[in-house]
């Protein structure tokens, strides 16, 4: 409350579930009397849209980025106030994670045209994010230009081709990121990320992709983490009305935005006022 007065310019704006008085903190209780007091309801669920379907059960116009549909299958409320409220997150991104957003990118435009300069690339993507020089901080420097070697070296051992393919999870358009499509035999999908927390738990997420995948079905997914140096093979889901990707599509439909509670509320940028 003193970092939020000590903010404000003109005037400061306060909110309370008005059901539950008890609750109110004893800082707002000093000075309640003070205040000018107003009833507000909540937001409502908009019409369907490509972000929100709603409750109408229609499936969007546009697909919806695999991103945002990874959000939402982990916490309806934390897409809610991402995509929907566009509520700017509280924590301050670390250093590391752009980092790694840095390399990433460089990754994706490198794997999209091959002959370009390697060092070009990592430059202008670190450039991108505002981050330190080789001069200013040596070591984050050498380490992510090194982990980006790493994926260019995996990359051109892949020889897959880039694709940003849209898949289908009963009927819900997806808009997959860069993934590497081998050419030959078996269709096949490689996807080559900085690092993943929980590798099985990403096969899982990424095998209902395969089964709408277009332009074609692919017969096997390998998730590559550089970072940790492993990788992960899964197939196409058997059972995919069990999968979380499928309840996730039933519960957008239904305009579900109930929060999700687990581990991901440890480092939610909205963990404060959730």
């Amino acid at each position: 409350l003193y970092v939020a007065v000590s903010r404000a310019k003109q005037r400061l704006a306060l909110y309370e579930n008005g059901e539950e008085p008890k609750k109110r903190a004893p800082q707002l209780a000093q000075v309640a009397s003070l205040c000018t007091k107003t009833a507000f309801a909540p937001p409502a669920m908009p019409a369907a849209t490509t972000t929100n379907p709603g409750s109408t059960g229609a499936n969007p116009s546009a697909p919806m980025a695999f991103a945002e549909f990874e959000t939402y299958a982990r916490c309806p409320l934390q897409h809610w106030y991402r995509y929907v409220l566009e509520l700017p997150g509280e924590q301050q991104v670390d250093i590391s994670v752009r980092a790694r957003w840095a390399i990433e990118e460089a990754l994706k435009v490198f794997a999209a045209d091959r002959k370009l300069k390697i060092r070009d690339v990592f430059v202008a993507a670190w450039d991108a994010q505002k981050l330190p020089g080789r001069a200013d901080d040596k070591q984050l420097w050498e380490h992510a230009a090194a982990v980006f070697k790493e994926g260019v070296d995996l990359i051109q051992k892949l020889d897959g081709a880039y694709a940003e393919p849209r898949t289908a999870v009963d009927g819900f358009p997806i808009q997959l990121p860069w993934v590497l499509l081998t050419p030959n035999g078996k269709p096949s999908v490689d996807v080559v990320k900085v690092h993943v927390g929980d590798l099985r738990r990403s096969v899982a997420f990424w095998r209902p992709m395969l089964n709408g995948l277009r332009p074609r079905d692919a017969q096997r997914l390998t998730i590559h983490s550089l970072l940790e140096h492993e990788e992960q093979d899964g197939g196409p889901s058997k059972a995919l009305t069990s999968t979380n990707p499928f309840k996730a599509v039933q519960k957008l439909r239904a305009g579900d935005r109930k929060p999700a509670v687990g581990k991901h509320c440890d480092w939610c940028v909205y963990s404060t006022f959730c």
